[in-house]
């Protein structure tokens, strides 16, 4: 009997025994760190970003893809094209340079049937963005001969301080207008930015930006991206258009102001005022912008979040892909 108890004992004690030495296990698992990396002050000069893949976090899940981009250089390293996939379309982007290397031109035309041309065109005075003018080419509509000029105005210090967006009809006569504001800290930091639009009949709608002062490491990586696409970047946002300008989106503001701290963490203030009932609402949002990059400083992810709505980006995380130089 004695030898019974004991042997149930002993049972019990080895069962509770492995029992919670597999529930200290599971406890005690401690993940991986994934390193990374840290970003450089250039990227390094034998490879070139080949690919990226945009997903956004509400419609596609995180890992979702939404759409791709194939990046393709000349013999200068120049991007010269980016063929653009996404569940519709295929878009095939062409970029052309001046003689110092400044972007010229950029194209877009799409496969779809009713697709057209855009083609923007940017001019610089004294090595400085001066405008870009955009005009496109669709068949068979009411608004084909239609353009949009951008004009950017500085400060003495040559710092962009305005970029007004002006629509003319083919009569060269002006039909709608919008503008971005920048303000700028006294440590040439940029202090806000600000959408507005104008001749709208029922509501008045702005939108404010401020982004922090403080370093993000996104910003280095983003900033050592191919002008073209970057230009690419701003265009996806629609930050070119005349109909979005009250969104003071950040590729955007990064073509116009080459701000270090465009892409730093901030603030949104929404501001929609109905003139006919004379109504507003502001709402403020928070946002962040996260960045990681491998063992050699190489961007690998960017993502960009607003805190308690839906951001006014549809994209809102690119993942890039890079080889070395053949």
């Amino acid at each position: 009997m004695k030898l019974v108890k004991f042997s149930n004992v002993l049972l019990i004690v080895v069962t509770l025994t492995l029992f919670f030495a597999c529930k200290k296990d599971k406890i005690n698992i401690i993940e991986p760190e994934i390193d990374p990396g840290k970003p450089a002050e250039t990227m390094p000069g034998n490879i070139l970003l080949r690919k990226t893949i945009h997903y956004n976090k509400f419609r596609d899940g995180i890992g979702g893809p939404l759409m791709s981009d194939t990046l393709i250089y000349n013999e200068k390293d120049q991007l010269i094209k980016v063929e653009h996939v996404n569940i519709l379309s295929k878009i095939v982007y062409t970029f052309s340079y001046n003689e110092n290397g400044s972007l010229s031109t950029v194209r877009s035309k799409s496969t779809l049937a009713e697709g057209y041309t855009n083609i923007y065109s940017l001019k610089y005075n004294k090595g400085l963005l001066d405008s870009i003018t955009w005009v496109s080419d669709i068949p068979n509509d009411s608004a084909d001969g239609d353009h949009v000029i951008i004009n950017p105005t500085r400060n003495d210090q040559g710092q962009v301080t305005t970029v007004k967006y002006t629509l003319y009809s083919k009569t060269n006569s002006s039909v709608y207008s919008a503008q971005f504001d920048f303000l700028w800290t006294p440590s040439n930091n940029l202090a806000s930015m600000q959408g507005r639009t104008y001749d709208y009949t029922a509501d008045d709608v702005q939108r404010t930006t401020f982004p922090s002062v403080q370093n993000n490491h996104a910003n280095i990586g983003l900033s050592r991206l191919p002008a073209g696409y970057l230009f690419l970047l701003a265009l996806r946002e629609n930050g070119l258009s005349y109909q979005n300008a009250m969104e003071p989106y950040l590729f955007t503001t990064y073509l116009y102001t080459s701000a270090k701290n465009v892409f730093n963490d901030g603030t949104g203030r929404l501001y929609n005022r109905n003139t006919r009932s004379n109504e507003e609402l502001i709402k403020y949002v928070d946002y962040e912008n996260k960045a990681t990059f491998d063992q050699n400083g190489v961007l690998k992810t960017f993502n960009y979040f607003e805190n308690n709505i839906y951001p006014v980006w549809d994209m809102v995380g690119i993942e890039f892909f890079y080889e070395q130089k053949k």
